[in-house]
Parts: structure tokens; sequence; C-alpha cells
């Protein structure tokens, strides 16, 4: 089973998650998480996630089909 979470069409979500939210996010993804987060000043941490998510985020949006819509009908039709 694999869950899709419900991601805004557009980015502006990633300019609304503050330092600390962005340091929770490097903390799920770095090795010794507390040693590097410690290492760098949240402003900083906070300037570099966003950056990494909006290219996450324009990669991903680039690349992947988008959903047709219901009044549109099936693909091909």
């Amino acid at each position: 089973m694999s869950v899709t979470p419900a991601v805004p069409p557009d980015p502006s979500w990633i300019d609304e998650l503050s330092d600390e939210q962005c340091k929770e996010i490097f903390w799920l993804y770095v090795e010794s998480p507390d040693e590097f987060l410690n290492a760098h000043p949240a402003p900083l941490l906070g300037a570099a996630m966003r950056y990494a998510l909006r290219a996450v985020f324009a990669d991903q949006h680039a690349r992947a089909p988008r959903p047709r819509a219901i009044a549109e009908g099936p693909a091909g039709a």
C-alpha cells in the first residue's frame, strides 16, 4: 500500500515553511542530525531546505504527466 500526499499544485507552501520546520526535515535525512543541525544556523538550514524542496518540486512537476480532470474524460478520448 502506498500513500500519496496531497501536495498543492504550486510551490508557494515551500516558502511558508519555518526554519524550524526545515530543520525537522533535515533531521529525517542526515546522519548524526544533532551534530549537523548544531553546526549550522537555522536561517541557513531553512534557506537550503526550501531551495532543495523547490528544485525537487520543479523536477517532479516537469517530468510527471499531469492528471486529467474528470471533465476532460479518459486520456486519448
